[in-house]
């Protein structure tokens, strides 16, 4: 009985060290390739094509809006 008890706290301990184990950071360079990706599948934004962003805000007779981003 006493070693049932040993053994599930021990279980216990482990599963909570590992639920509690803060999930690996990313490096700069997977979120400029993540922004990117959610980005270029966006409709609504042009990516990375400034001849393209001019021409379609010339069709739809609307200004064009140029960001220019850093991710820190």
């Amino acid at each position: 009985m006493k070693r049932i008890l040993v053994s599930g706290v021990l279980c216990a301990f482990g599963l909570g060290v590992v639920l509690a184990a803060e999930p690996a950071k990313k490096t700069r360079d997977e979120m400029v390739i993540d922004d990117r990706a959610a980005l270029q599948e966006n409709a609504a934004w042009i990516y990375n094509d400034l001849e393209k962003g001019f021409a379609e805000a010339e069709r739809v007779k609307k200004p064009l809006m140029v960001i220019h981003r850093c991710i820190p």
